[in-house]
């Protein structure tokens, strides 16, 4: 956590996409002031590249929220973040079968995702993650604060969703 200037006490919301207009960056970033006005400590780290980099950056001075939030480049190895992660986020408008919520459950990982295409395959809401609709920031936020309130959530949505993606997305079964 530390070499992202991030505290060991600080929650950790981890966004892994390219930074394009399907991932919803933006709507998460809108989320942002919704979640620190419950956690203030609360960071957000977004793994990947792409054209909006310079506009999602510029978007976080616009809101207040430049402390909270850190680009970190294209991950060769997501294994690092998805250990310091409190909940993996996935607002994408549109996804085949995204690779990072599975990643992330298989991890261990918490997830809060839009309920789009392939992704209630594997966030399954309730069960194995919490999802939302598209493009909705307040939804988004109230759906992270649930777990963040939550520790006890979070942890049972990571073990159901671990047991899930192992179970249906091991190598061995693709």
């Amino acid at each position: 956590k530390s070499r992202a200037g991030l505290q060991e006490s600080d929650p950790v919301l981890l966004l892994l996409g390219r930074l394009e207009p399907q991932k919803g960056h933006r709507v998460m970033l809108e989320a942002m002031p919704l979640i620190l006005r419950e956690f203030p400590r609360v960071r957000l780290v977004c793994g990947g590249e792409g054209r909006l980099r310079t506009e999602l950056e510029n978007m976080t001075t616009t809101l207040g929220i430049q402390e909270a939030v850190r680009f970190v480049g294209y991950l060769r190895d997501v294994r690092d973040w998805l250990a310091v992660a409190d909940i993996s986020v996935l607002p994408s408008f549109y996804e085949g079968l995204p690779g990072a919520p599975i990643e992330s459950l298989a991890a261990g990982r918490p997830v809060v995702a839009t309920a789009v295409d392939g992704t209630p395959e594997i966030v399954i809401d309730g069960q194995t993650g919490l999802t939302v609709p598209p493009g909705d920031p307040n939804l988004l936020a109230k759906a992270v604060c649930r777990i963040l309130g939550d520790p006890g959530l979070g942890r049972d949505l990571a073990r159901k969703g671990r047991e899930w993606v192992l179970a249906n997305f091991g190598v061995e079964r693709l």
